[in-house]
């Protein structure tokens, strides 16, 4: 499992860099910022997802790592009108 540092600013995290193996020869690396870059054969581009991405997610739980909630401003309670005697 990949654990997160914390960072000076809130609401960021910094990822421990990790790396995978794949079957076919290929590589996951996982970046301190987060981003996942998958490397190949020399003659192929490396793919890349940043943190925004929706394919982020699914690759990062190999790594071990959730994506991230979204976060909800809780609403205040309502308060009725008192019931009429």
């Amino acid at each position: 499992m990949v654990k997160t540092r914390r960072s000076a600013k809130p609401g960021l995290h910094r990822f421990n860099r990790h790396q995978i193996e794949l079957p076919d020869g290929r590589k996951l690396e996982m970046h301190e910022d987060g981003t996942i870059v998958e490397t190949g054969e020399a003659a192929e581009a490396p793919k890349t997802w940043p943190l925004d991405d929706p394919e982020w997610a699914r690759l990062a739980l190999r790594f071990g790592v959730l994506p991230p909630s979204e976060t909800t401003v809780p609403e205040r309670p309502r308060r009725s009108s008192p019931r009429p005697r």
